[in-house]
């Protein structure tokens, strides 16, 4: 989350912000429009940046698309962890910074679960290779029973 701490309005990043946000929800510019109570164009005018940025509706696609004003102003959403820990927590700053250190601690655990992962494999690939020592092994005492038992057979006939 580098860019949301960062406490500067940048309006593409908040343009951007609002589409990926819309997407996110699965609507589209009219059904986003509509819930918000603008026209389909007055909204698009909005999502492009060529209405004003401070505009009195901005609280209210905020809460239609599950997200805050902070979010949306101040932090850059086209960064996957930052996205991640906005939906993780609808958008309520107070909590990003803990659903970022989830994301971190989910992240942590997924890597950790790889290597397990990769040592279980070759584990599994050494225990193939002990068993096949030993059927070999067990092929040798066989063959050596056998022979001993040939051996002492002709020796009992001589």
């Amino acid at each position: 989350m580098s860019k949301s701490n960062n406490q500067q309005k940048n309006p593409d990043i908040i343009f951007n912000n609002l589409k990926i946000l819309r997407r996110k929800m699965n609507m589209t510019q009219a059904e986003l429009a509509e819930k918000v109570g603008l026209h389909r164009l007055s909204y698009a005018n909005i999502e492009c940046g060529k209405t004003e940025l401070i505009n009195p509706h901005l609280p209210k696609i905020a809460d239609v698309l599950h997200s805050s004003l902070q979010v949306i102003l101040f932090t850059d959403l086209s960064e996957g962890e930052d996205m991640q820990a906005a939906l993780l927590c609808d958008g309520d700053p107070m909590e990003m910074k803990y659903a970022s250190k989830t994301q971190d601690r989910i992240n942590s655990l997924k890597e950790e679960n790889r290597t397990i992962r990769e040592s279980l494999a070759r584990a599994q690939e050494t225990i193939a290779q002990l068993k096949a020592v030993i059927a070999s092994k067990d092929e040798v005492i066989r063959c050596k029973d056998e022979l001993l038992t040939l051996y002492n057979t002709r020796k009992k006939t001589r």
